[in-house]
């Protein structure tokens, strides 16, 4: 079997649900990640279950067990998010402000995969990376991450909803978020592969205010984040004025909503004061 005939069935068998181009990308990502090891005998039987589970609607990412994010691999399922490009433009962005300063400790809240801090550790081998999520599935998931990148980040298990969860007395650099920001009320609006195969916990916010996680953390950063220390979080989209608006209040200056590669606000960054 060559990458055209598994290009020729996928299109074949998958084209109501997804167009030509996608199909093109998708195969030619199976021949490189999933069939360059496979015996030939086995590639007929291989793809058979991959376009069953693709048909099913189950993203390619969590078929594949990884995923590709900034430059790096990562292993995914069920338990983690798939990464986003736009995840890949907040690394960018931490990355380019805080390449040139030495010792840094960063956090990440929320981690999953652990790809922003496996990146930001790969990419910033002078600093500190640590990360917490609360699940523990993500946690497997994001420790097997580090040792496949070969760099060692401090994954923490806790409920970062749970104040009395934080660590008193730690405080950071850096601090990097992309929390769940998705209405309970806004359901209805997501992708059939997403609502049913990404994890609700990392999606949705656990009530009807989108903004529960930002408020926290905003609360977070009063003990834990130093004077002069720099927050990146990414952003829904459609309520970023809202985030900035809730920092305007006190404790941050050059609050700043940076744009994406596409002219959306999705990412804030700010200074402690």
């Amino acid at each position: 079997m060559k990458k055209e005939d598994i290009q020729f069935k996928m299109i074949k068998t998958l084209s109501g649900l997804y167009d030509e181009r996608e199909l093109s990308f998708m195969s030619r990502i199976l021949w490189e990640d999933v069939f360059s090891d496979i015996d030939l005998s086995n590639k007929e039987v291989k793809l058979d279950i991959i376009i069953d589970r693709l048909n099913n609607g189950e993203p390619l990412q969590y078929v594949m067990g990884v995923a590709d994010f900034y430059g790096l691999k990562f292993k995914v399922n069920p338990a983690v998010l798939i990464p986003r490009p736009e995840t890949e433009e907040l690394v960018a962005l931490v990355i380019q402000r805080e390449k040139n300063k030495s010792s840094l400790e960063i956090l990440d809240i929320g981690t999953g995969s652990g790809c922003i801090a496996i990146s930001l550790k790969k990419a910033l081998e002078q600093h500190i990376v640590s990360a917490c999520d609360v699940s523990e599935e993500a946690i497997i998931v994001a420790k097997e991450n580090a040792s496949l990148n070969e760099v060692h980040v401090t994954f923490d298990l806790y409920d970062f909803s749970n104040k009395k969860s934080w660590k008193k007395e730690h405080i950071y650099d850096v601090i990097i978020s992309n929390p769940p920001y998705i209405a309970q009320n806004e359901k209805s609006k997501l992708a059939k592969q997403v609502l049913d195969f990404e994890p609700h916990s990392a999606l949705f916010s656990p009530n009807e205010d989108a903004l529960f996680f930002y408020k926290l953390i905003h609360e977070y950063t009063f003990n834990h984040l130093k004077k002069g220390g720099r927050l990146y979080l990414e952003l829904n989209e459609f309520n970023a004025k809202e985030v900035l608006a809730l920092f305007q209040q006190f404790g941050f200056s050059e609050l700043e909503l940076v744009q994406d590669l596409q002219g959306k606000e999705r990412i804030l960054y700010g200074v402690k004061m």
